[in-house]
């Protein structure tokens, strides 16, 4: 029998035209907000609802779930060679900080539970959708069924509590940058990554000086620091109460105040004979607040820097960023006067937002399709790989049971295919699987939550309890991070971590246009995911 459907409407109701009709809109209202990709995981999971809803369409599990392997898998091929060397530094602390947050998250459960008086299972479900963790629920379902008890209204509370979590995890990350992140935190840069005793970046001090100097008056301000001072940078002045960033065609002007930096602990004593007597100032000084800083871990991939040695001074002159030093593999090699790159070595640089930004583009981004090329078959052997492991369940006692599922599995099985180089997937490849991944899993989580229809009076209930499981480990993780002394974009990576919050983590990787918060997030996750894993089963245990 055929449909009485339409043809037009068969068309506009076909799954496949809902879904990139979603991402469509979703990706479009960021563009309209010029939010850079930032908003993007948060529109969709507004967007999805309503097109389940009134579409009364579901994207397939399967989607979902090959979405969400598709992304967690990439990220840990694209850190896997940086993880491992700050693992071996930092292990005792993302060990006890995953078990840690996965406590203090099922102890708020529990307690909600106990309050309201859920059963069990309830609280399990309602326990692993806060912290977004898939594997500490897709057990209950089973034992649900195997004691005879119906698994609806758990997976109900799970879905709903999940979805909730994705937002919240989101916003926390969100609102950390805004009050925390900040570039002044950066000046004394306690951590770099990855850390090993040679590894740490050297830190960059500031310091302000006043123009007096007649040679320098009149003179482009950048260009006479940079030849006179070695690895330091003009960066701000204030003139007549504005303060204003140096250009390249600024001229020094007498009595101006002179932001510079500079790796090198001399610089107060060169730039008091270079540009004038040095002015005290604190991190809290509006002139120095905010300072356009950043530290860069970059690999090179243009033939341009590889071909012949190059030179300090040239990167300086052509470039504005100093080299600290660079990995190749897991060896790290303090900079020096001449150097000789490969294709695949990982700088690590500091400059300015806009000259770290641009030779990043340049080492990144030219010559990429004649240096980088997917290898699929090593990709689809890793990604069978990752299927294999998640399959693979540790009994830890009489009655629990340890698995990575379908999140970590990916995710360690990237790591060690990542840090041994073999699978190597280019930048733009990457963000494109990435992008693709997490908007598949955020189309299937939404319209699985608006295929339901309208929520219940109950069932709202669980939004603001949801914020409240996922926002303790947030709040704890953020203190550890921070009186540790990791940098903000660190800090942020550790939060997704503790929540087990694969959107989260990308909004954090946008919002500081670097990857850098892989590195603590693959640290926190996998002890996060296994402790959820174990608390959601002693949950279902004591009740």
């Amino acid at each position: 029998m055929g449909s009485s459907l339409h043809p037009l409407v068969q068309i506009v109701t076909d799954p496949v035209v809902l879904l990139f009709a979603l991402l469509t809109l979703a990706y479009g209202t960021d563009r309209l907000l010029r939010a850079e990709g930032r908003l993007s995981p948060i529109m969709i999971l507004v967007i999805a609802p309503f097109i389940g809803w009134i579409g009364k369409y579901e994207l397939p599990a399967e989607i979902r779930t090959l979405g969400l392997i598709m992304f967690i898998y990439v990220i840990g091929l694209e850190t896997g060679r940086e993880f491992f060397p700050t693992f071996r530094l930092h292990w005792l602390r993302f060990v006890l900080l995953g078990i840690a947050a996965s406590a203090a998250a099922a102890l708020c459960a529990w307690g909600v539970g106990r309050a309201l008086g859920w059963s069990p299972d309830v609280t399990v479900a309602f326990f692993a959708g806060a912290v977004t963790n898939t594997p500490a629920f897709e057990w209950l379902p089973e034992a649900l069924r195997d004691a005879g008890v119906d698994a609806a209204s758990a997976v109900a509370t799970f879905d709903l509590s999940y979805f909730m979590g994705v937002i919240g995890a989101a916003v926390g990350v969100i609102v950390f940058h805004v009050i925390w992140t900040r570039r002044a935190s950066e000046l004394s840069c306690p951590v770099s990554f990855p850390v090993d005793a040679e590894a740490v970046a050297a830190p960059y001090y500031v310091s302000v000086h006043r123009a007096t100097n007649p040679s320098i008056i009149g003179k482009p301000l950048a260009r006479a620091v940079r030849e006179n001072i070695p690895h330091s940078q003009a960066i701000r002045l204030e003139r007549n109460g504005t303060a204003c960033d140096v250009q390249d065609d600024t001229l020094a002007a007498r009595d101006d105040l002179v932001v510079l930096f500079s790796c090198s602990p001399d610089l107060t004593r060169m730039a008091q004979v270079l540009v004038g007597p040095a002015v005290p100032v604190t991190k809290e000084t509006p002139l120095v607040r905010d300072l356009p800083v950043r530290v860069e871990t970059v690999t090179i991939n243009s033939a341009k820097l590889t071909a012949a040695p190059v030179t300090r001074e040239r990167i300086e002159a052509e470039y504005g960023v100093e080299i600290r030093g660079w990995w190749r593999g897991r060896e790290y090699m303090p900079a020096e006067d001449k150097m000789r790159w490969r294709v695949g070595d990982r700088l690590r640089v500091v400059g300015t937002d806009e000259k770290a930004r641009a030779f990043r583009y340049a080492v990144e981004e030219k010559d990429r399709a004649q240096t980088e090329e997917i290898d699929l078959l090593r990709f689809s052997v890793g990604a069978v790989v990752a299927m294999l492991l998640s399959g693979i369940v540790l009994p830890v006692g009489p009655r629990l049971k340890l698995t990575l599922g379908v999140t970590g599995a990916p995710l360690l099985a990237g790591l060690l295919f990542g840090r041994s180089a073999r699978i190597q997937i280019p930048r733009g490849a990457g963000f494109f699987l990435k992008e693709l991944g997490l908007g598949l899993f955020l189309a299937g989580v939404g319209t699985n939550v608006g295929l339901r229809g309208a929520v219940s009076p109950s069932d709202a209930l669980l939004l603001p309890l949801a914020l409240v499981v996922v926002g303790v480990p947030l709040v704890i993780a953020a203190l550890v991070f921070r009186l540790s002394g990791f940098s903000g974009q660190h800090t942020e990576g550790g939060l997704c971590g503790a929540v087990t919050s694969t959107p989260a983590l990308i909004i954090s990787c946008r919002l500081g246009d670097t990857a850098e918060p892989a590195n603590t997030y693959a640290g926190v996750y996998l002890f996060a995911l296994l402790g959820s894993v174990v608390a959601a089963q002693v949950l279902y245990l004591v009740g």
